[in-house]
């Protein structure tokens, strides 16, 4: 019913969750960019070492389905809090959404000239910091007329973690909202 937002990402409370990033890129050379030949990485304060996107799909299904392992465990029970919350329903809706993690990641793809690509970035990385930066190195910008690369640039571009609650808006509009309910 659409009443229920389930962050696969995410532990079933909000937090912590693991930082992912939808990415669209846009070719304006003349030929084919390979995503396979960038470097991408994520950093920010109290990351000690920069952390590069994993491929490691089965990773990110065992973390998200220990996160609803961990909620159902700890969560707070009683007369009217019996319902079970239903451990794995997150890990079949992130399997379902990704059923080829290849396919979803933009560091598999290629951008046509004058064409974009897009993909999913995540990376083994939990909340907690309040503000990132993700680079993108060694991305080519200029190329010959063969399609040899002549030019790479690096881009960054940071993050400042910003908090916003959010309300089921059931009466008018049926759509999740930010900001505070109305009190009645």
């Amino acid at each position: 019913e659409k009443k229920r937002w389930i962050n696969v990402f995410g532990h079933p409370s909000g937090d912590p969750f693991l930082i992912a990033f939808k990415v669209k890129v846009t070719n304006n050379t003349q030929h084919i960019i390979s995503f396979k030949d960038m470097r991408v990485f994520l950093t920010g304060e109290g990351i000690e070492e920069p952390k590069a996107p994993t491929d490691d799909y089965a990773m990110y299904a065992q973390w998200i389905l220990e996160q609803e392992q961990d909620f159902e465990s700890h969560r707070k029970k009683g007369i009217l809090l019996d319902l079970p919350y239903p451990v794995g329903v997150a890990t079949a809706v992130f399997l379902r959404r990704f059923p080829d993690w290849k396919i979803a990641n933009i560091v598999y793809k290629e951008a046509l000239p004058r064409f974009s690509a897009s993909g999913m970035l995540l990376f083994p990385v939990t909340s907690g910091f309040s503000e990132i930066r993700v680079m993108f190195l060694e991305v080519p910008t200029k190329t010959d007329a063969a399609g040899n690369v002549t030019e790479k640039s690096a881009f960054e571009f940071p993050f400042k973690m910003i908090k916003r609650p959010s309300w089921f808006d059931e009466k008018e509009t049926k759509r999740w909202v930010y900001g505070t309910p109305p009190e009645n």
